[in-house]
């Protein structure tokens, strides 16, 4: 489980936190398709969600938004808080900084700078599971290269990749390639 107890990780299946009840969840694609499955042990309900195209986060949105129905519950989301102090983004950082896409699976990262650190944020969805924490990104040994503090990219390489101009054009997380593209 994340610090907060919101979100957690198990071997193939995710848990999120809706309130005080856990459902487990797991989503999956090819080209063309995006499915969920998820479930609450405690109500014995759970969804099966299959959709026929990529690029949209409706299938978390169907699977939960019924689970929550089922068992008579309002959606808890969190409340995003504003800091106290505004520390200024560094020279360095502020080409980084936007929205990115993972093309075929609607999973959106801001990189922000927050609190003094260069950070990446999964923004809340109606429908899906709250969002794990944000996650500090460490320098690396490279320009351009950072490691995951935390969540389920811990300790894992995010890279900036960069147009011959210099622009951002996306980034590349973890070992498994994950290629997001800025918006």
């Amino acid at each position: 489980m994340e610090p907060d107890w919101k979100t957690g990780y198990c071997i193939a299946w995710w848990a999120a936190r809706f309130g005080e009840d856990i459902f487990h969840n797991h989503g999956g694609s090819n080209p063309g398709y995006l499915s969920m499955v998820a479930f609450n042990k405690a109500t014995r309900y759970g969804a099966i969600v299959l959709t026929n195209c990529q690029g949209h986060p409706a299938m978390g949105s169907i699977a939960f938004e019924a689970l929550m129905a089922l068992a008579g519950k309002a959606q808890d989301f969190p409340v995003v808080s504003v800091p106290s102090e505004i520390i200024p983004t560094p020279e360095q950082f502020k080409r980084l900084l936007g929205s990115y896409e993972l093309p075929n699976f609607g999973t959106l990262a801001q990189i922000e700078f927050r609190k003094g650190a260069l950070m990446m944020v999964i923004p809340a969805s109606p429908g899906f599971p709250p969002p794990p924490p944000p996650t500090k990104l460490n320098p690396g040994e490279r320009p351009g290269v950072f490691i995951v503090e935390a969540g389920r990219s811990a300790g894992e390489p995010l890279t900036f990749k960069f147009a011959p101009d210099g622009a951002v054009t996306g980034f590349v997380l973890g070992i498994d390639d994950y290629e997001f593209l800025r918006l």
